[in-house]
C-alpha cells in the first residue's frame, strides 16, 4: 500500500467502524457528547440545520477503534459550561428547519441583486426598500452570528460553520468562518475545501495540526518511500495561527487531556468541505479496490485490528497514548 493511501486510510478507519464502543467518561468539569446521524434539512429530533456545510470529527474510542459523528450550525442559544465550552441543550427541531429554510430562501433573493447596496437593503430595510430599517431584533438576527448555539454533537466534539446560507449577510462578502470544540483526544479528521484557503487560530488548549499540498510536493526521502507529496506538521498553543491552503488536504488532533477550540476563517463565503478517507471509500467497490491494489487488506469489522497495524505508527501511537494519558480507555 502506497504512502499516500496509508494516510488517506488512517482517516478512513473514522467512517468504517459504524458501531464504536460507548463514549467514555470524561473527568469532571467537561462535557460528553452523545453521537447522532445529521440528516441534512429535516425536521428528525435528532437533527439541526446549518445550510450546506457539513463537517466531521473523530475520537479515539475503547476497542482500538474510532467513531465518527457529522456536526452543523443551529438555531438554538445556550450558555457556557466550564473551560469555555458552550453546554448541549435540547434542540426543538422544527425551530431549526424552520430558521434554516428561512435563511437559505433570503440568501437566494440576495444573490438575485445586482449590487451590494440593493442586497443590503434587500436586508436591512422594511420591504427591501432602502427607506427605513427592520425592527432592531431582526437586525440583530441578521447581522449577528452565535456560535454559541446548540449543535449536532459526538464523542470527538462539535463544529459549527457561518456561511452565506445559514448567515445570508455573507452573500458575495467572500468569507465564512467555523468554530470548533475538541474534546480530549478528539480529532476533525482529513477534509479538503475546494474552493477557499482557511486561517485557523487555536483560542483554548493546543492543537496538532498538518496539512499535504497537490502531487510533486515531495521531499527526496518521501519519494523514495512512493509517496506523491510531503506532509506538513505544526504545533500550535492559544491565539497562535496557521495556514491550510485551498484544496490542501488537512486535520486538527486536541493530544491533551483538557478540551480545544479553534476558530477558522476562510476565504470564501461557500468554500466546500469534502472528507477524504470517508468520500473515497463511497466510491464504487471495484474502483476503490483497484485504487488500494489486489491482495491488499480492505476495511470491515472483522479485519480492524490487522487494518489498524498498517496505519502510520507515529499518529496511532500518540493517540493510544492520549487515551491513556487522559485515562479514556
Amino acid at each position: 500500500m502506497s504512502a499516500f493511501i496509508t494516510k488517506l486510510s488512517f482517516a478512513a478507519l473514522a467512517f468504517a467502524i459504524a458501531n464504536a464502543a460507548p463514549a467514555p467518561q470524561y473527568p469532571s468539569g467537561t462535557r460528553v457528547w452523545t453521537t447522532a446521524p445529521y440528516p441534512s434539512g429535516t425536521g428528525s429530533a435528532s437533527t439541526s440545520s446549518n445550510g450546506s456545510e457539513t463537517y466531521s470529527t473523530s475520537s479515539y474510542s475503547e476497542s482500538a477503534t474510532y467513531s465518527t459523528s457529522s456536526y452543523s450550525e443551529s438555531a438554538t442559544s445556550t450558555g457556557s459550561c466550564s473551560l469555555g465550552i458552550p453546554a448541549q441543550v435540547i434542540v426543538d427541531p422544527a425551530v431549526a428547519s424552520a430558521k434554516a429554510s428561512d435563511n437559505a430562501a433570503l440568501a437566494k433573493e440576495l444573490l438575485s441583486e445586482v449590487t451590494q447596496v440593493d442586497r443590503f437593503n434587500r436586508l436591512l430595510t422594511v420591504d427591501g426598500a432602502g427607506k427605513e430599517l427592520l425592527d432592531a431584533d431582526t437586525v440583530q438576527d441578521r447581522v449577528v452570528f452565535n456560535f454559541n448555539k446548540a449543535n449536532q454533537t459526538g464523542e470527538g466534539g462539535r463544529l459549527l460553520v457561518a456561511n452565506e446560507k445559514n448567515f445570508p449577510i455573507l452573500v458575495d462578502l467572500g468569507i465564512s468562518t467555523a468554530v470548533a470544540f475538541l474534546e480530549p483526544c478528539g480529532m476533525n479528521s482529513p477534509h479538503t475545501h475546494p474552493r477557499a484557503t482557511e486561517f485557523l487560530t487555536v483560542v483554548q488548549g493546543s492543537l496538532k495540526a498538518g496539512f499535504m499540498l497537490e502531487n510533486a510536493f515531495v521531499t527526496e526521502e518521501d519519494k523514495a518511500k512512493k509517496a506523491l507529496t510531503t506532509q506538513i506538521s505544526a504545533e500550535l498553543s492559544a491565539f497562535e495561527a496557521t495556514v491550510f491552503p485551498q484544496g490542501s488536504i488537512h486535520f486538527q488532533f486536541n493530544d491533551n487531556c483538557e478540551p480545544a477550540a479553534f476558530v477558522a476563517s476562510l476565504t470564501s463565503s461557500d468554500p466546500g468541505t469534502s472528507q477524504i478517507a470517508q468520500n473515497f471509500f463511497f466510491q464504487d467497490d471495484e474502483i476503490v479496490d483497484i485504487v488500494l491494489g489486489k491482495g491488499e487488506q480492505t476495511v470491515d469489522g472483522a479485519n480492524i485490528e490487522e487494518f489498524r497495524s498498517k496505519l502510520p505508527s507515529n499518529l496511532v501511537r500518540d493517540m493510544d497514548k492520549c487515551m491513556q494519558r487522559c485515562n479514556l480507555k
